[in-house]
This record gives structure tokens, sequence and C-alpha cells, in this order.
């Protein structure tokens, strides 16, 4: 099949897919895919998206119901990593470690997580951390603590460990989603 051809029926696809979305599902579901396939696009400028009634923080801009945003409890709902990776807007490994805890244990909602899992979910995204322990460690020893280290399984420096974010990393995250830069904190 040409490649011509390929990207025909790749947009006629598309086009039956996004035939019984809302504009602001077409978003979402735009910017995962941009997430996912786009890493040679770079940043994509989401007034590209508009129409959307999303904002580029990943917030409503008032045009909508802000309680669709909500999940249970005070939890923020994103359907993909990618959105709330997006969201955050950060560039430094330890907080890109933050964020994709945050993901893992209040919206995926898992007890607690291992660094694998945090690693797997920055790499797929197209953003790793050449050591996610050393930016593990750096969010634990931080004043407040952003991380800590729940449990351990074995006795090697190696072993398994697990993790879950304090309270003031929630927190932190959740001001990045808010747009609050915390550097100063």
């Amino acid at each position: 099949m040409a490649e011509e051809d390929k990207e025909i029926k790749a947009f006629s696809t598309l086009a039956s897919a996004f035939a019984d979305l809302s504009e602001e599902e077409s978003a979402r579901v735009l910017r995962w895919a941009i997430g996912k396939y786009g890493a040679g696009l770079g940043k994509v400028d989401d007034s590209l998206l508009a129409g959307s009634g999303r904002s580029p923080k990943g917030r409503s801009t008032g045009d909508q119901d802000d309680s669709a945003d909500r999940e249970v409890g005070d939890e923020l709902e994103f359907a993909e990593f990618a959105e709330l990776y997006d969201a955050c807007s950060r560039t430094v490994g330890v907080d890109k470690v933050l964020v994709a805890g945050y993901w893992l244990q209040f919206i995926q909602r898992a007890t607690s997580f291992a660094s694998g899992p945090l690693h797997d979910e920055l790499k797929n995204l197209g953003h790793p951390i050449t050591n996610i322990t050393v930016a593990l460690s750096a969010n634990i020893k931080a004043k407040p603590a952003l991380v800590m280290q729940v449990k351990k399984n074995g006795s090697s420096k190696q072993a398994r460990k697990l993790y879950k974010l304090t309270t003031a990393g929630k927190k932190r995250v959740e001001n990045w989603i808010d747009g609050v830069d915390t550097e100063s904190e």
C-alpha cells in the first residue's frame, strides 16, 4: 500500500473515531495521542486544541462545569499519565518522579509504588530518568519530605523498595497542576 493510502486510511479511521466525541473528549484523546505517538513534534501548543474548554494546564477555563474534572474525593481526573504530566510542566528529574508517583498513588489508586513503574511511566512518555533511585532519595531527604519509603524487601542495598508520596508531596503536585510554582518553598 502506498504511503499516501496509509495516511488516508488513518485520517478516515480518526474521523470515524472522533465522530461521536464531544470537543472536550476529542481534545483529551488528541493530547494522549500526541503524548504517545508525537515524540518528534516537540511541545504542541494547546491553542491547536482550542474549543475544548481546557487551559494549557489541563484545568477547566470556566466554560464548563468543574465538577466533571473531579473524581471521588478531591483527586483530579486524568485519563492518561500524559495529561497529568503535561498539566504539571516539570523538567527536573526529582519533580518528574513526584508527578509519576502522584499518578500511581492518587489517580491509579495504588497503595504504594516501586521505582520500576515510575520509570516505566516516564520512559513510555519519552521522559526517562537516568537514576530514579537518586531522584526518589532526593524527595525523601527534602524538607519537608515529599516521598517516604514504606517497605523494603530484602537486606541488600538493591533490595526492592516501596514508596508513597507524603501529604507535602501530594500538595506540591496539586500546586503544579493548578499552575503554582513551588520552587521557592
